[in-house]
């Protein structure tokens, strides 16, 4: 005959895998039947033997053991004691020949319930809801568990002052690697001598119940010495009958050094900003400015409170007739649009103007965004831009007039000069002039750097021009000092200092020529050479004057001209190589001129050489020999 017994158990869990033990074969059908009829979800296997439980529990999940108690290779006290040692599952001593003594002895050893069998089929449901209890109850120690376990605070659970819970930060936070080391300890114990009586009080006023701050800051002394700020919160608690607190501490240490580390940084990027050369304010989003460095208020001449707390465009440095375009670009940094770096006049207190430029973005300042201004007063550099531009007026007026005063032949000249011999000479010298222009614009503090070079390339300009308008002459030749001549043409040639000259000269110092012409020749070399070493080299010069000949050697240690190359700069008299022109076409010319020769060679070894070589006048043979010296291994710094 089957029973039918009443579904008594919820379905809060899905599935409870049992595992059953009993010498009596008679018991399998029984359980397995009753429980599965009164509970679905209980899914239970049975054993015979001990080996059978240990190798089912290695190899399967359980969430519950049951054993009987009297078995013939070991009793159910002894199996559990095995199974303990090797998992935390649930155990229910069942047994019909069980005491209080066995009882007492299941509990001891960690068997979690103890069930007497009864012969009442009824019985199966009292089976069914401890199973369900052991098995939940289970199931929430193990959820609490991983629970206390994940938090990245410390808790520890404190009963008469000790330590009879924590989790493992608790334990780390202490400086000990297991939680047992901590386990009976005082809690009063880890906190730092100086902060004791303070902790002690707040916890006795926990205890009576007396408000409190929820949460307070101490310092804890770890294991090895070491002192960590911590917060802490404590409740008050029930814990195995016994009233206690449960204290959830978080180490400050690391958040309380980054603030201090913040501290710093904020300390001195607001020490920058004093020292700062750049005038620096701040405007917040409603257009009250917040904060100016000394820089500002020296610029404009005001003094602090004169500045902040107010309106930007109420400050006297803004002209009135600038306001709404002020206005306009305020509005488009407020949607977020920021422009590029604005120039504009400003006023001093005095009443005159200037001109500055601002660059603009944002800040978070006290966690609000703000509006952060960096202005220059770039007056100074309006100035030379003026005076540059009135200057290259002036010479394109020169140029103009000269022009409609040439002849036709004349112009032709001019032409032949321009390109490419002297005119591309004056072309890298306005493209150098606007170079530094560039660089002075983006950085005004390199006025005093950039000026005397500036004035340099003004003056090579003008006396380039000046080349240009000369009229063509018949070479006239006239006795001259070649040494004198090579240095005058050095003096006027601009060599940057790490480019190195060595000189040596030899023989007769007079010689029969063209003194301007042999001038530009050797310039044209020379400027050659300076480009091609980019700011950095040697250039050796050797002159010797023989029987019949005039020998000037120019060497450079620039990068080697490939054979294509030095054909080409002999046949056209320019190459362009790099972005560097070499040009020799006007030395060439007044060398021909001479009735002379130029030669190019290029080398690894060597870098490259320009050989001019000029036949000798023997008029000179009827100047006297006073002139006749020799100077070797002359070398100069430039």
């Amino acid at each position: 005959m089957i029973i039918l017994l009443p579904r008594v158990i919820g379905d809060s869990i899905d599935l409870i895998r049992v595992l059953h033990i009993d010498d009596d074969p008679n018991q399998f059908e029984f359980i397995k039947f009753f429980l599965n009829q009164i509970d679905p979800v209980l899914d239970v296997h049975c054993v015979a033997t001990p080996e059978d439980v240990i190798k089912e529990i290695d190899e399967n999940e359980y969430d519950c053991f049951i054993t009987d108690f009297q078995m013939p290779l070991m009793n159910g006290i002894q199996l559990a004691r095995k199974v303990r040692e090797k998992s935390n599952i649930p155990i229910i001593l069942y047994t019909g020949q069980g005491s209080e003594e066995v009882a007492e002895s299941a509990f001891n050893i960690g068997i979690d319930d103890y069930l007497r069998k009864e012969m009442d089929p009824s019985h199966y449901q009292v089976l069914a809801k401890r199973i369900r209890h052991v098995v939940e109850k289970k199931r929430t120690e193990t959820l609490y568990q991983r629970v206390v376990e994940g938090i990245s605070d410390g808790l520890c659970i404190v009963v008469n002052g000790k330590i009879v819970y924590a989790n493992q930060v608790q334990a780390d936070l202490f400086g000990f690697k297991n939680i047992e080391d901590i386990l009976g300890v005082r809690a009063i114990d880890f906190v730092h001598p100086e902060d004791r009586v303070k902790a002690e009080s707040r916890m006795k006023e926990r205890a009576k119940g007396n408000i409190s701050p929820p949460f307070y800051k101490y310092r804890i002394k770890q294991k090895n010495g070491e002192i960590r700020e911590v917060e802490a919160l404590a409740n008050i608690i029930k814990y195995n009958g016994k009233k206690g607190f449960v204290v959830l501490t978080r180490d400050l240490t690391e958040r309380l050094k980054l603030e201090e580390e913040k501290k710093k940084s904020e300390e001195r990027f607001r020490h920058i900003i004093e020292l700062a050369p750049d005038g620096i304010v701040t405007v917040s989003l409603n257009g009250i400015v917040t904060s100016a460095n000394p820089a500002f208020l020296d610029i404009t001449g005001y003094e602090k409170e004169e500045v902040i707390g107010k309106r930007f465009y109420q400050l006297g440095t803004l002209r009135k007739i600038d306001l709404r375009n002020n206005l306009r670009i305020f509005s488009q940094i407020i949607r977020g649009k920021i422009p590029p770096p604005v120039e504009f006049v400003f006023q001093y207190k005095d009443g005159t103007q200037g001109w500055g430029e601002a660059h603009l973005g944002f800040i978070d300042k006290n966690k609000e965004k703000e509006l952060i201004a960096i202005v220059r007063d770039i007056t100074e550099r309006k100035w030379v831009e003026k005076e540059f531009k009135k200057h290259q007026e002036e010479e394109k007026q020169l140029a103009h007039k000269k022009h409609l005063d040439t002849s036709k032949e004349e112009k032709n000249l001019w032409s032949t000069h321009l390109n490419p011999g002297i005119g591309v000479e004056l072309q890298d010298t306005l493209f150098l002039l606007k170079n530094n222009l560039l660089t002075l614009k983006k950085d005004p503090s390199k006025l005093e750097k950039i000026m005397d070079i500036m004035e340099s390339s003004l003056d090579t300009a003008n006396i380039q021009l000046k080349e240009l308008f000369e009229e063509e002459q018949a070479t006239k030749l006239q006795p001259c000092k070649i040494f004198d001549i090579l240095e005058n043409t050095l003096n006027e040639v601009h060599i940057p200092n790490k480019i190195i000259i060595k000189k040596k000269f030899s023989g007769k110092n007079l010689f029969y020529v063209d003194p301007t012409k042999l001038k530009k020749a050797i310039k044209d070399i020379l400027n050659t050479s300076v480009k091609s070493l980019n700011k950095k080299g040697t250039i050796n010069i050797n002159c010797e004057t023989v029987k019949d000949t005039l020998l000037i050697e120019i060497n450079d240690t620039s990068p080697v001209l490939t054979h294509e190359d030095q054909k080409a700069l002999m046949s056209n008299g320019y190459i362009k190589k790099k972005s560097i022109c070499y040009s020799i076409k006007e030395c060439k010319k007044n060398i021909e001129e001479h009735k002379g020769s130029i030669f190019v060679n290029s080398t690894e070894e060597k870098g490259t050489t320009y050989t001019i070589v000029l036949p000798r006048d023997y008029r000179c043979d009827l100047v006297t020999n006073e002139d006749h010296f020799e100077i070797h291994g002359l070398v100069s710094q430039r």
